[in-house]
């Protein structure tokens, strides 16, 4: 909020809404004059934030949509400018509860790992079981080295190839299980379960989340006015590196100037009771003329 500095009648858009901790904050600096836009492609996290800010009496345009698409929420809510915009690009605690295969915790999931309901689904949507039961072994190889910093991303690929000749990779159960006998004895009893990694990259893959960022970020840039301000919290070192290279381009090249000349990230009193936030880093910028 620091970052943001909303103004009573600023538009501020959120582009994650979540559970609608960031509305609720940002709606209380804003008067009847104000306006908030939010984003989400889950649509439940959209509903949970209208109820939120019911009693927010400026205006309120809430989409279920990507992020990426942000050009288009700001046209079908009929704003031209923004005075602020942020991204969390957190995972809710809720989503893993949905069946969607998100959590190695839900053995029966099936295999979907993709921000959409499945009534929303269609032919054309990627689902993580197309991803390992289809996708080339190199292909499966390099999605967990690239966006899972996976050590035994060959192991991995290869033990799911092997598995899927059998039979079709299902439930996150089964994958869980595949991933837990190609990796090495110490690797299974480490801190982390084995298989965060590869559900990771797996989730970001079927997301399109590098490419959808990347689009965001652009899109929220050039809708916010002069002075507008633009920040990102991110938790894992993909999305931090995306968000540094674009903050430096635009710095570079005096469109914007950062307010942080390094990421912020949580002191040890949060991290105590909310221990996410130990990966969290936040960075921000205000336009230029």
């Amino acid at each position: 909020m620091q970052y943001l500095d909303v103004q009573a009648g600023d538009t501020v858009l959120d582009c994650t809404v979540g559970s609608g901790g960031y509305a609720r904050a940002i709606t209380a600096c804003l008067d009847e004059t104000g306006t908030f836009l939010g984003i989400d492609a889950d649509k439940v996290a959209i509903e949970t934030t209208r109820s939120a800010i019911a009693d927010f009496a400026g205006k309120v345009c809430l989409k279920a949509a990507n992020f990426r698409t942000a050009a288009t929420v700001l046209e079908s809510c009929e704003t031209e400018s923004l005075d602020a915009a942020v991204f969390d690009l957190g995972f809710r605690s809720e989503q893993l509860e949905m069946e969607r295969g998100f959590s190695f915790q839900e053995e029966e999931a099936p295999l979907e790992m993709t921000f959409k309901h499945s009534d929303e689904l269609s032919e054309d949507d990627v689902r993580a079981f197309d991803v390992v039961n289809h996708w080339d072994e190199e292909v499966l190889e390099s999605i967990l080295d690239g966006y899972g910093n996976e050590v035994h991303s060959q192991a991995i690929a290869a033990a799911i190839i092997s598995a899927r000749k059998e039979q079709p990779i299902k439930t996150t159960g089964q994958l869980v299980e595949i991933i837990r006998q190609a990796v090495p004895l110490g690797y299974r009893k480490g801190r982390l379960n084995p298989a965060t990694r590869t559900f990771q990259a797996l989730r970001m893959a079927v997301n399109d989340e590098v490419n959808a960022l990347k689009e965001g970020l652009e899109s929220v840039f050039a809708a916010l006015a002069e002075d507008g301000r633009l920040v990102v919290v991110s938790f894992h070192s993909i999305e931090d590196r995306s968000v540094k290279e674009y903050f430096r381009y635009l710095v570079d090249n005096d469109m914007a100037e950062t307010l942080t000349d390094r990421p912020v990230v949580a002191k040890r009193e949060e991290m105590v009771f909310n221990p996410r936030s130990r990966s969290a880093k936040l960075r921000a910028i205000k336009k230029l003329s």
